[in-house]
């Protein structure tokens, strides 16, 4: 795996909260769970001996987009079996302080949950660019479900139970569907499944916000010879970050939020220079 904590590590607590509720929720007739990977973290195929026979794993981005490098970052889908408590610690071990581990329970077949997940993948702003949306990237999972409507939310959970991911600081959290969204705009979103999200100027704003702590921890951490080390946990180190980030004005200069930020890491003992 590669040598990098990018979020810290799940809490045994935490663990058992996601395998007890995985659990409950595939005790309803036909669920079923899946792990989503984010291999863009990983430098090496999973540890699936015994967990998943190799038919039971599944691209996400394979057949559907062509790029270098592509196979590299492609996220994977694996059915987990009826009792996923045992792949659901191993897979846990193996993608320690990397955002890459969500789990999914779902009524849906893998065929056709593969299918639904690669509908969500792409947005489109106003002047018509279009974004890769990596909902297996824990850190964005929870981003996008904040800054979608409640339509968006209804149209990316169709089909989906819960879906359970580790936050920032290890701990067990889910999303799910908003039971209250009026029956018109749950056929109005369900109309549009094939077709890429429309991001408002407001969404698109509050995405790049709530990103670019991420953005300038990773600039920082990649040139420890002019800013010092990070050390410290990663959930303080975005907290403190997030912080500081907040309080600047819309649209400063990258220079701006860059100073920011090391002041704040350096006020609390989190860079070592």
């Amino acid at each position: 795996m590669k040598n990098i904590a990018w979020v810290d590590v799940p809490t045994e607590a935490a663990l058992r909260i996601m395998q007890e509720a995985v659990a409950r929720a595939c005790a309803k007739v036909g669920r079923q769970a899946y792990a989503l990977l984010d291999m863009s973290f990983a430098d090496a195929p999973p540890p699936l001996s015994g967990l998943a026979e190799p038919e039971r794993v599944h691209s996400l981005y394979k057949d559907r987009y062509s790029a270098e490098g592509l196979e590299r970052v492609d996220p994977l889908l694996i059915e987990l079996g009826p009792e996923p408590s045992r792949a659901i610690a191993d897979l846990a071990q193996w993608c320690a302080a990397r955002p890459m581990l969500s789990v999914i329970v779902s009524p849906l077949k893998a065929d056709r949950l593969l299918e639904h997940l690669r509908a969500q993948t792409v947005a489109t702003d106003s002047t018509g660019e279009r974004y890769l949306l990596r909902w297996a990237d824990t850190r964005c999972l929870p981003m996008l479900h904040e800054v979608f409507d409640a339509e968006q939310n209804g149209r990316l959970l169709r089909g989906i139970d819960v879906w359970w991911h580790f936050d920032r600081m290890g701990e067990a959290r889910v999303i799910s569907d908003a039971p209250d969204l009026p029956a018109k705009k749950r056929n109005a979103a369900l109309a549009g499944l094939e077709k890429p999200y429309r991001l408002s100027t407001a969404q698109k704003d509050r995405l790049l916000a709530l990103s670019l702590p991420d953005t300038v921890l990773s600039f920082i951490a990649d040139r420890p010879h002019l800013y010092g080390r990070l050390r410290g946990a990663v959930s303080a180190r975005h907290r403190a970050v997030s912080h500081a980030l907040a309080a600047q004005e819309n649209g400063a200069h990258q220079a701006e939020s860059l100073r920011l930020a090391i002041g704040a890491l350096d006020a609390d003992g989190l860079l070592e220079t």
